[in-house]
């Protein structure tokens, strides 16, 4: 900072170079980060020298902003991995076994942990694990086992004990509907525990209303998983889509082009 300010007022008609501009940012970026591990990543020079090599080796040149900023995401994740992120169980705001107030909450986690060692755990309402953050009311992945349903927790607390951490909350079964390609959720009045480490997908996810009901969408890995077993269904959307530009207008059922549409619809809407 002083560096910069004083060649301002020394050279004030000297343009800034955009490795200025760049340090004028690493003090913020260390007090929000924490130190790198490795300093030469603060470095403009390095990080010239690191794109132009990446980007000279690209044969796509489409899109050079995306495909540096790519690389440079790579480069940090090398660099930063276990070092700068908290790779463990962060959990803020505890609370101790004895203040939880709700009496059916209690009763479960005595019954699936036991008293004793239920009072050695910290909970509470968000906590970090493998960086991610995870908060009240979400949607997490227990088992697939049972497809087309799928078995959620809609998470009401969190516990932890040393690098292990728990999700505690209300049951849920996501029937998938196949011409929509979601879950429509269907909420029991059951309570479910689960292992943070033990969930299928560690993302949380996001509810959506249709039709006055709440769904969640099927991610890319969960199609990939259950290929065999959803085959005949996702083997008639796609004769479907292939064929719906070379058929017959004509030929073409009111409600196969509903849901076609539909899905169409939904997708474009999960992605703005």
């Amino acid at each position: 900072m002083n560096y910069i300010h004083d060649r301002c007022k020394l050279f004030p008609n000297v343009r800034l170079r955009p490795k200025h501009h760049f340090m004028e940012h690493t003090k913020l970026l260390i007090l929000k980060f924490g130190p790198p591990s490795c300093t030469s990543t603060l470095k403009f020079e390095s990080k010239h020298k690191y794109f132009r090599s990446e980007f000279a080796a690209k044969k796509n040149n489409i899109n050079p902003t995306q495909s540096m900023a790519v690389a440079h995401q790579f480069m940090q994740s090398a660099l930063l991995i276990d070092k700068l992120y908290e790779n463990g169980v962060v959990m803020t705001d505890c609370m101790p076994f004895d203040e939880i107030t709700d009496v059916e909450l209690v009763e479960f986690i005595v019954s699936m942990l036991g008293r004793q060692f239920a009072s050695k755990l910290r909970f509470s309402h968000k906590v970090k694990y493998r960086n991610v953050d995870y908060e009240m009311n979400q949607l997490l992945v227990c088992s697939t086992k049972r497809h087309p349903l799928i078995e959620l927790c809609k998470t009401i607390l969190y516990a932890s004990f040393g690098d292990v951490a728990y999700a505690i909350g209300g049951k849920c079964t996501g029937n998938l509907v196949t011409d929509m390609q979601f879950y429509e959720l269907e909420v029991s009045q059951n309570l479910s525990l689960v292992n943070l480490n033990d969930l299928l997908d560690l993302t949380p996810y996001d509810t959506y209303n249709w039709e006055h009901n709440e769904v969640v969408e099927r991610r890319d890995e969960e199609e990939e998983d259950n290929a065999d077993l959803d085959l005949d269904s996702r083997g008639q959307d796609l004769v479907v889509d292939e064929l719906m530009p070379f058929c017959d207008v004509q030929a073409v059922t009111k409600e196969t082009l509903q849901s076609v549409l539909k899905k169409m619809w939904f997708e474009y809407i999960l992605r703005l």
